[in-house]
């Protein structure tokens, strides 16, 4: 990917915009903890972390289908909702969004989160302004984003050509790569710079750095 100048720039959410591993981290363990399992830490996190989270709950020794799956990623979620509020913005997120509005440069969101859920979490940080419009999946079970990335592209006025994705996970540069479109990684999320960089994609390890992508 060269550096130039683009029209749209579709963000990731959790672990993006959002710092919330630290967060993800701790849910997951107590209930690694209630079924007798070794906790990991935000290292071993980002190592195990994927899309779809049925493979991330198969690598911990969790159950990746039934009752007890729904289960745990349920209670997951319940967690979540009462603790996410704790979690700020990545260092810069604001300050990076703004500059691109500034630019005349238009923006959305791509999540692999609820609907509702997202929308929520980006008016509690009051971003909705910034973006001009969000797209979620339909559960809480992040099986992914591919097919909603796929209806987020055709509301885009923008060509494929002139759009880049920002995003913490190597799912993202699938995503991507599935709709033909840029993609620049962000090393301080969910998934460890090593793995990022194994996809190809550049990666920057702070958000003041999307600038320079974007208006060379």
């Amino acid at each position: 990917m060269k550096k130039s100048r683009k029209s749209h720039v579709i963000w990731d959410w959790n672990g993006t915009v959002l710092d919330d591993a630290d967060l993800c981290v701790e849910i997951v363990n107590a209930i690694l903890l209630s079924q007798n399992l070794k906790s990991i830490t935000v290292d071993g996190y980002r190592e195990k972390f994927e899309f779809p989270v049925r493979i991330y709950y198969e690598r911990l020794g969790l159950p990746s289908s039934g009752s007890l799956f729904e289960k745990f990623s349920y209670q997951f979620i319940k967690e979540y909702h009462l603790s996410w509020k704790k979690c700020n913005l990545q260092e810069y997120a604001k300050e990076t969004i703004a500059f691109i509005k500034s630019k005349g440069i238009e923006q959305s969101i791509l999540s692999a989160g609820k609907q509702e859920h997202v929308e929520g979490f980006v008016d509690h940080h009051e971003l909705r302004a910034f973006f001009a419009f969000v797209s979620g999946t339909k559960d809480i079970y992040a099986a992914g984003k591919l097919e909603t990335g796929k209806l987020h592209l055709s509301k885009l006025k923008a060509d494929p050509d002139d759009c880049l994705l920002i995003g913490d996970t190597t799912h993202d540069f699938e995503v991507a790569e599935n709709l033909g479109i840029d993609c620049l990684l962000f090393g301080g999320g969910h998934h460890s710079e090593k793995r990022l960089r194994a996809t190809g994609a550049p990666v920057i390890n702070s958000l003041s750095e999307v600038n320079s992508w974007l208006i060379d």
